[in-house]
This record gives structure tokens, C-alpha cells and sequence, in this order.
């Protein structure tokens, strides 16, 4: 089991870090491929010595034995080397990387010296095997023959081209996958829900793809609802028992992630008939732009607290049932949210039934002045985000004391699968891409679970 999580964490992390893995993979492959077939070609000249005693002598086996290591110590000496070298031409080099032995279980020298050329290495070996000749004359106990002429080779011997190729791309292999796992233990990065886990202790909801850009100007894709519905379901089924009426939406960073969490939620409220009220709280998009059709006309900070001034900022979403509060351009709306919350939250709940705060990122002081007032909270996270800065956001949340409900991941995605930079925009005549479904079973009950108002 153990063996098998640690094939598939090397299979994510290579998938996941491919431009690494050809980065570091690629040149290695490259390089010992070039050389498997830029390195020269070397020849294997080969020849048989045989010895055998001489007629007049009385030996045996066990005395060629003991006296044919004295032929292979001959042809290893220097100055044999420098004599035959001065002979042939043959470079010293050569001779000293001969190979010399005695066949096993016989009487036979083998010399084999390999060389770039196929003909000086024939000449080589057949200069050697002459040198043992002309010794053995002097020798009273054995005689030599040379049984088998070293000629030119036709084929190289070296270097094995196919085997260090193959060699090369296993190293390529080893190396890019090594790198991989390297590259996410050290920077890893949030992309499913294993690594929500990893990262910290808050559960995964679920994931959902390219958020819009506005909570007023867009609505949910039609295909994408069942998926909507079992984030939703997912969350009601953490809850348990709880009964939430007011939801908050915070990121660790960015803009982006939030708004498509936030819209999934107050959607599937929407559809199910109940009333859903989203505030929009983020300073950094609190102007709406040129293209914008709802216009706030008052800041919050400058409305008094009567119902009917309260309804000046209320305006209807593109989803029926939903209703966008804005608090106004700049820090001062939300910090009058922030200090009026309590009262706000009193007053929107007598005309929804679900409220769904999208808060600023945990890291600013706004949003934490307006988290640790709300009863339930959900953190989205966009896919590629450093798992350092998740960790963050969830020590943050805990030292606020706050209740959080879990993860939801995002995948910010422009069209044709590019990613959006933080602080980018849709384009504004877009709907989001439908939401994907989320992976496991969905909670399961006798009726549609639902997120209802909390009871006094």
C-alpha cells in the first residue's frame, strides 16, 4: 500500500511539474544520446596462442599452469610495450589496454586489443602474440603456436550505441522525477482536495472552475446546478445538525477565487425558493465599472439605518431570488459593515433567508474584523495556490476563533484554458463555465438538505 502511494505521489508530482521534468530530464537524455552516437567506433582485434611441452620435456597440466601466467606478466611489462610499440607503430596506449588471459581450463593465451582502428588493431595483437613466440624458443618446457591470426574487424565492438541510449533515458527519467518530487516538497502547491489535506486540517467541499467577475453581473451556468447542489449538499452535511442563515467567503489572497463560491451558494438557495441576500465586500472591487448596470447611488457609510434607506442599496442579481448589497467604493463602506455588522445582519434576515458575505482575503484587517463576527464561514482556494499560504489562512482563522466549514478549491482559467493573473477580470459578456462535479459520494437523506435560517 505504502509502495503504491509513494508510485502515484512521484506520478502527481511529475504530472504536475512536467516543464520541470523536461527542463531537468530533457538535457540528459540529449546529452548521453549524443554521445552514445558521437562516440567513435572501437574494434576488437583477437588471437589464440596455444601451448604445449615440448617432446623432450616431461610436464604435465599442472606445470603449464603454473608457467603461462609468466607469458601474461611478459606482454603487461613496459618494456615490452615500448619494443612492440617502436615495431608497429601502434600507440602505447593501445597496448596497455590489451586484454591478456588464459582461457579457462586450458592451455591458450587470449590477447584482444581494441582500438579505433580495425587494422592497427589486428597488427597490435598479432605484434604481441609474435613477442610471446619468439620467447617460447628459449623456453625449455613449452612450445607456442599462434592457432588463430588476428585480422581486421568488420564490426565495432564499442560503444554499445542502443544500450546507452536507453541507459540515457532512464537517467532522464530518474533525474525529472526526482527533481518533481524535490520541486513539491519544497514549494508545494494546493491542486485537489489530497492536498487540502496535506496542507492543513480544514476538510474539502468541493471545486469549482472559472469564478466570475462581479457578484451582480453574472448567474450560474444551467449545467452547472447538480454540481452546485452537492457543494452545497456537501456543506450542509459538515454543518450537521447547525443551522446556518449567514455564510462568509474568504480566500487567502486574491480576488477571484471568491465570487464563484460565494454565487454557487446563494444560486442553489435561490433555486430551491428561498431569498438570498449577497453582500459584496471587498474594497478593492467596491466601484462598479462603466459597463456595470447596477449604479449604488448612496454609501452605506452615508445611509441611516431606516429600513427604506437600507433598500436604496439592495439590488436584484441576474439569479431570481438574489438580491446584491455593495457597502461602497474604498474601505470606508466595509469598516462601516464591519462595525455595523450585528445591526445589518438583523435587518437583512427579515428579507432572506440566506445571507453570503463575500469577505476580503483572510490577510487584511477588514476582513478579519468582519470574520470574526460571522457564525460560518467558508475559505476558497484557488488550484496552484502554495500550500504555505492555505496554512496561513487557516492559522489566521483559527486565532480568530472563527468557525470554518471547509475548503472549496477554484480554478481560475481565462478562456481557451489560460489562467487569469490576480486582480484580472473576466470579460464581462461571459457566463462562468459550467462547474465540475465534485469527487466522492454525495450526502444522502430523505429530502434535499438545506441551509435555513438559524432559530433564536
Amino acid at each position: 500500500m505504502n509502495q503504491n502511494r509513494g508510485l502515484s505521489a512521484i506520478a502527481k508530482a511529475a504530472r504536475r511539474r512536467w516543464a520541470l521534468c523536461l527542463l531537468v530530464g530533457l538535457p540528459v537524455v540529449i546529452g548521453v544520446g549524443t554521445y552514445a552516437q558521437l562516440a567513435p567506433a572501437q574494434y576488437d582485434a583477437q588471437t589464440t596462442v596455444a601451448f604445449a611441452p615440448r617432446p623432450t620435456s616431461l610436464v604435465g597440466g599442472d606445470v603449464i599452469a603454473v608457467v603461462l601466467p609468466r607469458y601474461v606478466s611478459l606482454l603487461k611489462a613496459e618494456g615490452t610495450i615500448q619494443s612492440v610499440s617502436r615495431q608497429t607503430d601502434v600507440p602505447e596506449s593501445v597496448l596497455e589496454s590489451a586484454d591478456v588471459s588464459i582461457a579457462t581450463d586450458s592451455a591458450n593465451l587470449l590477447i584482444v586489443v581494441r582500438d579505433t582502428d580495425p587494422a592497427r588493431a589486428a597488427e597490435a595483437a598479432n605484434a604481441l602474440a609474435s613477442t610471446v613466440l619468439t620467447s617460447t624458443t628459449d623456453d625449455d618446457l613449452l612450445v607456442a603456436e599462434q592457432v588463430d591470426p588476428a585480422v581486421a574487424p568488420e564490426d565495432p565492438s564499442a560503444p554499445p550505441r542502443s544500450l546507452l541510449a536507453v541507459a540515457g533515458l532512464i537517467a532522464g527519467l530518474v533525474v525529472a522525477f526526482a527533481a518533481a518530487v524535490a520541486a513539491e516538497r519544497l514549494r508545494p502547491h494546493v491542486r485537489d482536495e489530497d492536498d487540502i489535506a496535506t496542507a492543513g486540517s480544514l476538510r474539502a467541499l468541493g471545486r469549482l472552475p472559472a469564478p466570475p467577475d462581479r457578484l451582480a453581473d453574472r448567474t450560474l451556468d444551467p449545467t452547472a446546478e447538480s454540481a452546485a447542489r452537492v457543494l452545497v449538499a456537501r456543506t450542509e452535511h459538515a454543518v450537521g445538525a447547525a443551522r446556518v442563515s449567514v455564510l462568509g467567503v474568504t480566500s487567502p489572497s486574491g480576488q477571484h477565487d471568491r465570487v464563484g463560491v460565494a454565487l454557487a451558494y446563494a444560486s442553489v438557495a435561490a433555486g430551491r425558493g428561498r431569498s438570498v441576500v449577497l453582500v459584496e465586500a471587498d474594497p478593492s472591487r467596491g466601484v462598479p465599472d462603466a459597463t456595470d448596470e447596477v449604479t449604488p447611488a448612496r454609501d452605506l457609510a452615508d445611509v441611516s439605518t431606516d429600513d427604506a434607506a437600507l433598500d436604496d442599496l439592495l439590488h436584484p442579481g441576474h439569479t431570481d431570488g438574489v438580491l446584491v448589497l455593495r457597502p461602497g467604493p474604498g474601505p470606508r463602506g466595509v469598516g462601516f459593515l464591519a462595525s455595523r455588522l450585528p445591526d445589518v445582519l438583523e435587518r437583512l434576515r427579515n428579507r432572506a433567508d440566506l445571507v453570503v458575505i463575500e469577505c476580503p482575503a483572510v490577510s487584511e484587517d477588514d476582513a478579519q474584523v468582519l470574520l470574526v463576527q460571522l457564525p460560518a464561514i467558508v475559505l476558497a482556494v484557488r488550484a496552484g495556490t502554495l500550500a504555505t499560504d492555505l496554512a496561513a489562512a487557516e492559522d489566521t482563522l483559527s486565532a480568530l476563533q472563527t468557525d470554518v466549514l471547509g475548503v472549496v478549491l477554484t480554478d481560475v482559467q481565462r478562456p481557451h484554458g489560460k489562467r487569469l493573473e490576480p486582480g484580472q477580470q473576466l470579460p464581462a459578456s461571459r457566463n462562468p463555465p459550467a462547474l465540475e462535479p465534485v469527487t466522492g459520494p454525495e450526502p444522502t437523506a430523505t429530502s434535499e438538505p438545506r441551509m435555513v435560517e438559524e432559530t433564536a
